[in-house]
């Protein structure tokens, strides 16, 4: 891949990874982020999410939706006469995500975060759960912009993403899993508060940052301006 754009070797690396490990991505990620960051991760995830505002009637967009547990779990919120779209670049993980959806205000969408293929202002909410960290920064900026372009005026994005953890051995797991990943530009920036600025850069208002799971997630949550 060498000599292509940073978008297009990311894009590429994207759909063979999660084209390999699609089939067992739902038995195998919990368990890898537990071993990263305690038994605390699937609540301080959970406790991340609370904090996301779905209201009755919203329109909602889950960028990066992976299998579309999120998507799952929100659908209820939006109703009536709401809907929750996942995307994702990853056939083989969207049908994935299509085989457990039940839910007829929900659907899946393929298509690559750095060109959704929506019109603009069309979303009240917009989020990204445990993805932005995999981009290169530029790959990074492209997408906020375009989660801003497709969110509506004074909607929200809601971004939920790894955080340098409090504890020594974690942080040092998270670290060696950055290099195992082979993905060293993440930047400890990022990990410690960094990506409030990206947003803020994208042309939003950050109104809400927290951390959860002794540190090792955190949550942005911001409008559109």
């Amino acid at each position: 891949m060498n000599g292509k754009p940073a978008s297009e070797q990311h894009a590429l690396r994207t759909v063979a990874t999660y084209g390999r490990i699609a089939p067992s991505y739902d038995r195998v990620s919990p368990v890898a982020s537990a071993l990263l960051l305690g038994l605390r991760t699937e609540v301080g995830l959970g406790e991340a999410l609370a904090r996301v505002e779905i209201r009755p009637g919203d329109h909602v967009l889950d960028v990066c939706c992976g299998t579309g547990s999120l998507c799952q779990a929100i659908a209820a919120a939006t109703q009536p006469e709401g809907s929750v779209t996942g995307l994702d670049l990853s056939r083989p993980m969207l049908a994935i995500a299509r085989g457990k959806n039940g839910v007829r205000h929900v659907r899946f969408v393929e298509g690559n975060a750095e060109r959704l293929p929506f019109e603009s202002d069309g979303f009240d909410r917009v989020c990204c759960t445990l993805s932005l960290h995999e981009m290169p920064v530029a790959v990074r900026r492209n997408v906020l912009a375009e989660m801003r372009r497709v969110t509506r005026p004074y909607g929200h994005v809601y971004l939920v993403d790894w955080h340098l953890p409090h504890t020594l051995l974690r942080g040092l797991l998270l670290h060696a899993l950055i290099l195992l990943s082979q993905r060293t530009k993440i930047g400890v920036e990022f990990l410690t508060g960094g990506l409030v600025a990206e947003v803020t850069r994208a042309g939003f208002a950050v109104e809400d940052y927290a951390t959860f799971a002794a540190g090792g997630l955190q949550l942005v949550a911001a409008r559109k301006v």
